[in-house]
């Protein structure tokens, strides 16, 4: 997840990375994904498809969908 950060990190400013669901519940089966929020300071297209080119360049276990959930810091707050 550390690499996962600081790969996103470097073009955005990242306020929170936390994993969220039946992995963070520990609970999940073989077939659950990995459910990822990540809170940034401003969220566009090009920025959401940057964090999720993101998640196949931290090299997330195989057998695993890592689904990255972005939003923006004024979203969290409202």
């Amino acid at each position: 997840m550390e690499r996962f950060r600081n790969l996103v990190s470097k073009r955005v400013r990242v306020h929170q990375v936390r994993v969220f669901g039946s992995r963070a519940r520990g609970n999940a089966t073989e077939e659950s994904d990995l459910d990822v929020l990540i809170v940034v300071d401003y969220l566009n297209h090009l920025i959401e498809k940057y964090i999720s080119d993101c998640v196949w360049e931290a090299g997330f276990p195989d057998d695993v969908v890592v689904m990255p959930i972005a939003i923006s810091l004024d979203t969290l707050r409202n």
